[in-house]
């Protein structure tokens, strides 16, 4: 959602989206985040009314199931590694 409204990679990757160079792919639990920051961004520039970006962002997307991951990925247990 930064995308929106700052420039900088996540405004690269949406110009991208626009111009049909990529393909959005979430999971539900992302659009629940992008609705999350859009409402704080909203509250911060409430100039700027992005509620149909996210629409189209959702109409647009594949969404897929956000699959388990089967433990701790190997950055994390070399984290906890280190702090013991």
């Amino acid at each position: 959602m930064s995308g929106i409204f700052f420039t900088g990679p996540p405004y690269e990757i949406l110009s991208a989206w626009r111009d049909g160079r990529v393909r959005l792919v979430v999971t539900l639990e992302i659009v629940r985040e992008y609705e999350a920051v859009l409402e704080r961004l909203q509250t911060q520039y409430p100039a700027v009314d992005a509620t149909d970006v996210l629409a189209l962002i959702v109409a647009d997307a594949e969404v897929i199931a956000a699959l388990a991951l089967p433990g701790p990925s190997f950055r994390n247990r070399a984290i906890r590694g280190s702090e013991l």
